[in-house]
């Protein structure tokens, strides 16, 4: 397959993504967003390394005892 295929880009590689139409306050308590994509495995062929644990497109969002892993572009906003 080419290439192309596989490049989603930042804000479309994300382990968790919330939406712009998400309802009032989205809310997590004591959850773990992570993205642990293989570097590995891709680095040596070339390929950006996407780790985007959490992309968030909502208006309010609350996270509380919550962590964000990733391993570059974290937290996508």
């Amino acid at each position: 397959m080419p290439q192309d295929e596989f490049d989603l880009g930042t804000n479309k590689c994300a382990t968790v993504t919330i939406g712009a139409g998400a309802p009032q306050v989205f809310s997590a308590y004591g959850i773990t967003f992570q993205n642990d994509y293989n570097v590995v495995d891709h680095t040596a062929a070339g390929e950006q390394t996407p780790a985007v644990a959490l992309n968030t497109q909502a208006d309010k969002v609350y996270l509380k005892n919550s962590r964000i892993i990733g391993r570059q572009d974290t937290l996508y906003v």
